[in-house]
C-alpha cells in the first residue's frame, strides 16, 4: 500500500471514469461539472494540505434574490437538520445555494479512493434530494416550511 498525500489526483480519476467536464484550478484544487437530476452542479475540490482536510462543495444552477433571503434562510435551517453529513449554506455575496461537506483523509491511496467517492455520491444525493425545495422557495411557490416538509417525504420511485 503506498501513501498518497493529494486526493485531488485521486478526484481527477474518478471524474475522467464519469467522463464529466473540470478544469484544474491548481496542484490542489478542481473543479467538475455534473449533469444530475434536477439541472448542472458545480463540484468543487479543495484539499487543505497542512491539515489533512478535502473540502468538497455541490454549487446549484439557482440564484437567490436578496428579497428572498430570509424565507430561505428558513429553508436551510429545516433541511440541514435531515442532512447527514455536511450542510447546506448560501453564498452570500453571490447568493448561490451549495452542498459543502469537509472530511479529514487517511493518507492510505485505497481508503481515500472510497472516502472520495462516498463523499461524491453523498453531495450529488443530497443536492438532488433538496433541490426541488430550494427551487420552490427561490420562486416564491411555497414557504420554507411547506418546501421542506415536501421535500422530507421519502418517496418509493419516481413519477
Amino acid at each position: 500500500m503506498t501513501d498518497f498525500q493529494n486526493p485531488t489526483e485521486l478526484v481527477e480519476d474518478i471524474i475522467l471514469n464519469q467522463e464529466w467536464s473540470y478544469q484544474r484550478i491548481s496542484p490542489l484544487e478542481l473543479a467538475a461539472e455534473v449533469d444530475a437530476r434536477w439541472g448542472i452542479y458545480r463540484l468543487q475540490f479543495y484539499w487543505q494540505e497542512e491539515f489533512d482536510i478535502f473540502h468538497l462543495t455541490c454549487f446549484m444552477d439557482l440564484r437567490v434574490e436578496e428579497k428572498d433571503g430570509a424565507e430561505f434562510y428558513k429553508l436551510l435551517a429545516l433541511l440541514n437538520e435531515r442532512v447527514l453529513m455536511g450542510h447546506f449554506e448560501l453564498f452570500s455575496n453571490e447568493g448561490i445555494p451549495a452542498y459543502r461537506h469537509s472530511l479529514m483523509l487517511p493518507t492510505a491511496q485505497n481508503t481515500q479512493m472510497e472516502l472520495i467517492e462516498h463523499s461524491i455520491a453523498l453531495a450529488l444525493e443530497e443536492t438532488d434530494r433538496f433541490y426541488p425545495a430550494f427551487q420552490l422557495v427561490i420562486a416564491g411557490e411555497k414557504s420554507a416550511k411547506e418546501a421542506a416538509s415536501i421535500s422530507i417525504l421519502d418517496t418509493a420511485g419516481e413519477a
